[in-house]
């Protein structure tokens, strides 16, 4: 078997084998290896540069239909090795390694060779590499970008709808709660807002300092998981922690 892959490597062509028995016992007495069939015609130096498309696209893989059998053939492989690659390999692995074999610069000794260590060893487009690896942090940071944009967009949502909460229950108090959470409000302020408010005798729900103080201390607030579930929303542990420091 690795003389096979070698010659394989090398030259494009491929070999069955298959043990010859004799008498009852069937002992081994011979091997017989069967060759792939060669072209009689063909130029050995002829794999240093493109074989002809009269030789290289037999018409059984034309008429198959299969276009990346007929380039392997073209690069100078046999029909047989072009169809165990493409077997063996997804087409579009076979196709980057025919992309990278016609971007190499440099002297080639056979184009089958070079597909065929390439597919094997899985080798790699070092430009082409570092493109996709850039394309794979872009399209990283845009997600991250569109995850905190849509975690912001749920945290605005939910403040409106805690505040909402939070009026209704407000506006169904009786006036003299709501003159006692005004008075206990106050006996907490002191400094720039002590003397704000010393100025402003009339002042509700609507006020932001005074709405914290209601909200915070005295009502019922709207959770955030409550909330997520009257919105139907279901995030991962990750983006609950996220959306919770927010």
């Amino acid at each position: 078997e690795s003389a096979r892959l070698e010659l394989l490597e090398k030259t494009g062509k491929s070999f069955t084998w298959e043990p010859v028995r004799e008498g009852r016992g069937g002992k081994v007495t011979d091997i017989r290896f069967v060759f792939d069939e060669d072209n009689e015609d063909q130029d050995p130096e002829i794999l240093e540069d493109e074989i002809p498309t009269s030789i290289a696209t037999p018409a059984l893989m034309l008429q198959k239909g299969d276009k990346t059998s007929a380039m392997l053939v073209g690069f100078g492989m046999s029909p047989a090795v072009a169809e165990e690659l493409v077997v063996k390999y997804e087409e579009p692995y076979i196709l980057e390694k025919i992309a990278l074999m016609n971007a190499h610069v440099g002297p080639m000794k056979s184009k089958a060779g070079f597909v065929i260590k390439a597919l094997q060893e899985d080798w790699k487009d070092s430009e082409q590499e570092e493109r996709r690896r850039h394309e794979e942090r872009r399209q990283a940071v845009q997600v991250e970008q569109d995850r905190k944009a849509r975690l912001r967009a749920i945290r605005e949502n939910f403040n409106l709808h805690a505040k909402n909460h939070g009026l209704r229950q407000y506006e169904q108090l009786p006036e003299e709660t709501k003159r006692r959470f005004k008075e206990e409000f106050l006996g907490t302020l002191s400094g720039i807002l002590a003397n704000r408010f010393a100025h402003k005798p009339e002042f509700g729900f609507e006020d932001p300092y005074y709405r914290a103080f209601v909200m915070q201390h005295k009502l019922p607030p709207l959770t955030l998981e409550a909330y997520l579930n009257q919105a139907g929303l279901a995030l991962s542990p990750e983006d609950t922690r996220d959306l919770q420091a927010l």
